[in-house]
């Protein structure tokens, strides 16, 4: 598979095979990568996609996202705050192989239930973060110790099937071809593109590419590229001073009508209402084909209040 371009790329701590960060989601569609995600929602609240099951994180939820699993996420009407946790699951692999073809199941896990699985997955969560707001020399060691204790406390708290490597190998076989799919799209949706293109693209019926993308996707082509081209005219709003008429164009809409009504479905507003809540003075530092996040650097002093504000 092509490194560069078929999954999002996860900067690691170096050596560790670790990313946790804080992040605020605008949006980012579709897209998977090969490492294993913890999503827990500190403020606010974002709403998750996963094949054609939409799921709604309320703060204080926790979910977790198996590796090369397509998923998307977007802003619900009020703002949001995250702590992600991304790793990938040949870290133990000289003692524990099988991690690799792990799928957990049942994996949102809600504040509000008393659930002890919560708890449990939330507590290595907070020490996590501890660690960063200590700020202790040498603090790999114990970032790694927590990540082990983090997996053992998914392993022990959710239901999981392992699955075979011809699975695998058929499964990721599946993303290198929905990768090229999703590529021609996001580097032509400004343009006419059709299903009947990318059929012949990839030698295929056009009934079974749509199939495809539908199975794969869990929306039709048409309402993917659809939602392409919305990010895309988002995007230009939020860091640019073009014209709405502009940036509908720019974007692949026909015309301002179309560019109205997507958002109106989408955000609950225009696009010069969305331009006035989501200005950037500086670009996303994060963006996943299409769509953005905002990856936050907080200072010790912000980790700490954050600390004692989810400590009981």
């Amino acid at each position: 598979m092509n490194r560069n371009h078929d999954y999002e790329f996860i900067k690691h701590i170096k050596g560790l095979g670790l990313h946790a960060y804080f992040v605020t989601i605008d949006q980012r569609i579709q897209h998977w990568h090969g490492e294993i995600e913890v999503l827990y929602v500190l403020q606010g609240s974002i709403w998750l996609s996963l094949d054609t099951e939409n799921i709604l994180l309320s703060q204080g939820d926790i979910f977790v996202v198996n590796h090369f699993e397509i998923h998307s996420l977007r802003q619900t009407g009020e703002g949001n705050l995250l702590f992600v946790i991304q790793f990938t699951p040949t870290f133990c692999k000289r003692y524990f192989s099988d991690l690799q073809y792990i799928r957990f199941s049942d994996r949102h896990l809600r504040h509000n239930q008393q659930d002890s699985r919560w708890s449990a997955v939330r507590q290595v969560l907070l020490d996590v973060i501890r660690t960063f707001a200590d700020s202790k020399p040498n603090f790999q060691f114990l970032l790694m110790a927590l990540l082990n204790t983090l997996v053992f406390t998914l392993l022990s708290e959710l239901p999981y099937k392992i699955t075979a490597q011809k699975e695998i190998d058929s499964y990721e076989s599946n993303l290198d071809r929905l990768n090229r799919i999703l590529l021609y799209i996001h580097n032509n949706a400004a343009y006419k593109i059709t299903l009947e293109d990318l059929a012949r693209r990839e030698g295929l019926s056009t009934f079974y590419l749509s199939h495809f993308i539908r199975k794969h996707l869990g929306i039709s082509y048409q309402k993917y590229l659809a939602q392409v081209r919305l990010s895309l005219a988002a995007n230009m709003l939020s860091t640019t001073n073009k014209s709405v008429g502009s940036i509908a164009i720019e974007s692949g809409f026909s015309d301002i009508k179309y560019l109205n009504r997507h958002f109106l479905e989408t955000y609950g507003c225009r696009p010069a209402e969305y331009r006035l809540k989501n200005k950037k003075t500086d670009p996303p530092a994060i963006s996943v084909f299409i769509g953005s996040s905002r990856e936050l650097s907080l200072t010790n002093e912000v980790l700490k209040k954050l600390i004692e504000e989810l400590t009981p």
